[in-house]
């Protein structure tokens, strides 16, 4: 009879488990997508959020095994509205596309899938040599970033009118903030007959 000792075998294999069912777990918990590759940009995990961000069914994601092949046939399905145009231009994609990967970069990346999600890509290196891949949905910060440029813009655009109204008026006019003056038109100069340097923003109604 041979006997060995399996103890601390045992006890890889257990800790190896609970750290795939613990990453599992956070992949499925997480809200954004995570996709994981190893060296040889062969998939190796993968959340259902990120197989919606890369535009892919079920289905077609189940036949991918890399990353490469992956990239592939999303040009293939068209699924980006703002990727390239024709072979020649996918090639220098794909080549960019896994250089960017390699390096591992800090800085990310956003694309537009064909429904108008718009999606922030990154990639980080894990220690172990594998890469994690992770997908942002954005569609509605940008929308909040859009809508902010608008109101600001119609708020510029009303400024600007309501300052030549008032500079084209009869009357003059003064505006007081806390007790503060804040605004005063070329009219009430002319009327009251004060030169225009002895009055100033912030003056106290008194003073005026």
């Amino acid at each position: 009879y041979t006997y060995f000792d399996v103890t601390e075998e045992k006890s890889a294999q257990r800790d190896l488990t609970e750290r795939e069912e613990l990453l599992n777990s956070i992949l499925s918990a997480s809200e954004n997508g995570i996709l994981v590759t190893n060296g040889f940009n062969e998939i190796v995990n993968h959340n259902n959020k990120a197989i919606k961000l890369l535009g892919f069914t079920q289905e077609d994601f189940s036949k991918l095994t890399d990353y490469q092949n992956l990239l592939k046939r999303q040009f293939e399905l068209k699924l980006y509205t703002r990727l390239v145009e024709s072979e020649a231009d996918f090639e220098t994609f794909i080549t960019d596309a896994m250089k960017f990967t390699e390096e591992a970069t800090q800085r990310p990346r956003n694309y537009h899938l064909v429904d108008g999600t718009i999606v922030r890509y990154r990639v980080r290196p894990l220690d172990n040599g594998h890469y994690v891949h992770s997908y942002i949905d954005i569609t509605a910060e940008k929308q909040r970033e859009k809508e902010i440029e608008l109101a600001r813009q119609k708020a510029e655009e009303l400024a600007t009118i309501q300052s030549a109204s008032s500079d084209a008026m009869v009357q003059g006019i003064l505006f007081f903030q806390n007790r503060k003056l804040k605004y005063f038109n070329p009219k009430f100069i002319e009327l009251v007959g004060v030169p225009i340097e002895r009055i100033s923003a912030n003056m106290t109604m008194e003073e005026v």
